[in-house]
């Protein structure tokens, strides 16, 4: 077989398939699994030896020396081929639920005159966050060639995903006797959340609305045309900002500093809180982080600076950024949070303390309707509230989950 067809075999993935034919118990580095058949083959060896010393049958002694030489060639060869690999695996840093994503291996035969047949390779993750398992299998690597080739898997939860290693064996020539190798490479993948569609926007798209709401936008030292402050004459200032005026009377160089409007603002709090747990509550909860991530990306993507609270003990908080880093960041923080079932959003919000970077609008996802004063608290010290109840009608008109995330048993209010 060309070394070239090594890149377009098809990977399989099946979990069942790959606990039949690579052990899941073996040693963390090396090892060797002898099943059924080998300890077959073993006891008629011992057999077949007793019967041809005892009759001094010729027949019988080939029978046993051909016996003899399966046995060593399937203890010995699969042991050369897993002992010679050397592979570098390239994995991205992060994906996203239900979306493929890519691992790429590497793979050179180290040995000259020896060439390699029938190798598997799996990788081992620490949490069941797959569908199933990637298995890959080689025909054929001549003696010092390399192949490269990419699997792809489909994560079905968020957190993080960590690869342990992988696990190199072979059983050639007869199938008899498994060898193996493990490479431990323990690198991280982080997960996000699976994101989902917008039938209309969550929050508007330009500042009109902002000043029909009555939201103040604050302002801060910037170069447009409108006054903040006064301050010192620095080396380097604009001589056009002098304020001469003023400067006469205190008796020394002062400059005006000028104002910009700060960028829209969005605030968005996750409640945790669920009053059951349950795999129906559970569901929703992953819509709820869907629909969280989903309006954070929208609104970035609109120039929001965007902010996430995820209610819990403690809170996780990302302040409002702008941006990649913005976005990485918050996709990062839902990828790790859980439902909590003790502190409800109204206990919760006596312990926070806002600064005024985070003035704006603020939106609500909640899995059930929170204290009514928790609302107009909200509004004081950050902006004109709106609320999300996970499954209520509102939500159903906005919020197209993932495929992954659809079920007809939630279509109802919750």
């Amino acid at each position: 077989m060309d070394i070239s067809q090594i890149d377009d075999l098809a990977v399989e993935v099946d979990s069942q398939k790959v606990i039949n034919q690579v052990p899941s118990t073996w040693h963390p580095q090396y090892g060797i699994h002898v099943g059924w058949s080998m300890g077959a083959l073993f006891l008629m060896v011992i057999i077949l030896g007793c019967m041809a010393f005892a009759t001094e049958s010729g027949l019988l002694f080939w029978s046993v020396s051909l016996a003899t030489a399966v046995f060593v060639t399937s203890l010995i060869y699969p042991g050369l081929i897993v002992n010679s690999i050397q592979i570098t695996k390239t994995i991205p840093d992060s994906g996203i639920v239900s979306q493929p994503l890519a691992i790429t291996y590497t793979i050179r035969n180290t040995r000259k005159y020896f060439p390699i047949y029938s190798l598997r390779l799996v990788e081992i993750f620490d949490k069941n966050l797959l569908s199933g398992v990637p298995r890959i299998y080689i025909p054929y690597i001549g003696a010092g060639e390399s192949c490269s080739i990419q699997i792809l898997i489909i994560p079905s939860k968020r957190g993080q995903l960590t690869c342990l290693g992988t696990r190199l064996a072979s059983k050639y020539p007869f199938g008899l006797l498994t060898r193996f190798l493990t490479v431990l490479d323990k690198r991280s993948i982080m997960i996000y959340p699976a994101l989902g569609n917008l039938a209309r926007p969550a929050i508007p798209a330009n500042r009109q609305t902002d000043y029909q709401l009555g939201l103040t936008q604050p302002r801060y030292q910037g170069s447009s045309d409108e006054f903040y402050a006064l301050r010192e004459y620095h080396p380097g200032d604009n001589p056009r900002h002098i304020h001469w005026k003023r400067s006469a009377r205190m008796g020394r160089l002062v400059v005006r500093e000028m104002s910009q409007y700060s960028p829209n603002r969005l605030t968005v709090i996750l409640d945790t809180f669920l009053p059951e747990n349950n795999i129906r509550n559970s569901f929703v909860f992953e819509q709820m982080v869907s629909f969280t991530a989903t309006v954070l990306c929208h609104s970035l993507e609109n120039g929001y600076r965007a902010g996430l609270i995820c209610a819990g003990v403690p809170p996780l908080m990302v302040p409002p950024l702008a941006g990649r880093e913005a976005q990485h960041r918050i996709l990062e923080t839902l990828s790790c949070v859980e439902p909590q079932f003790s502190s409800s959003l109204s206990d919760l919000f006596r312990n926070w303390r806002f600064t005024s970077a985070w003035r704006g609008r603020c939106l609500i996802i909640s899995f059930s309707k929170p204290g009514s004063n928790i609302q107009g608290k909200l509004s004081e010290v950050i902006g004109p509230v709106q609320l999300f109840v996970a499954g209520n009608a509102e939500w159903r008109n906005i919020f197209i989950p993932p495929s992954c995330l659809k079920s007809e048993e939630l279509s109802g209010d919750v």
